[in-house]
């Protein structure tokens, strides 16, 4: 079985991983609760997928710079992936401890989750010989497994996030109508009452 063979088995284990770890980490469970959640575990099965049809039909290898130059994409969306990630923690902390004062379990295992893919699979170097393109290959297909899975956990944490946050009657948004006046305190009395 070659690299390319190798790769594409990867892309295939991964779509049922994806579903043993979203169950591990609750995402069925809180799915009940925040339909929304449907969101990233759909979309990372499609990605898996995509992946692995486009790994099945086009599976040639390029020369050693080539796919080099694949990790640049990786490296570039797992940053972005890190970033909001870190992002949300910062977020979740000043405001949950300030206001709430508890963090959703779910939030946290997706956040922590993250974190893991994003540091433990997309992240570390494998010093590839040059002669081995192959081997380069995989890694990509690899790395870019824990990169998905990874952001999409990010997405769920926000979600989970952003659906406590909505949950919680201490936070009163202050909101114009669309001609700029604010809303009275009786406006904001009515739509709570209808």
């Amino acid at each position: 079985m070659g690299f390319n063979e190798i790769a594409w088995v990867l892309n295939l284990f991964a779509v049922p991983l994806w579903v043993i770890l979203w169950w591990s980490l609750g995402g069925f469970k809180s799915s009940r609760s925040t339909p929304w959640l449907w969101l990233p575990f759909t979309l990372s099965l499609l990605y898996l997928l995509g992946n692995g049809s486009l790994g099945f039909f086009f599976n040639d290898i390029g020369d050693a710079p080539y796919e080099e130059s694949r990790f640049g994409f990786i490296d570039s969306r797992a940053r972005l992936g890190v970033d909001a990630a870190a992002a949300a923690v910062v977020v979740a902390t000043i405001v949950y401890g300030l206001t709430i004062k508890r963090l959703p379990k779910a939030f946290l295992k997706f956040v922590i989750a993250a974190f893991v893919a994003f540091l433990g699979i997309a992240s570390p170097i494998l010093w590839v010989p040059i002669e081995l393109p192959e081997l380069f290959f995989l890694l990509r297909h690899l790395q870019t497994i824990g990169m998905n899975f990874a952001l999409f956990w990010v997405v769920a944490a926000l979600i989970v996030m952003l659906k406590d946050m909505f949950d919680h009657n201490e936070f009163v948004v202050q909101h114009k109508g669309h001609d700029g006046a604010e809303f009275s305190p009786e406006d904001l009395d009515s739509n709570r009452s209808s």
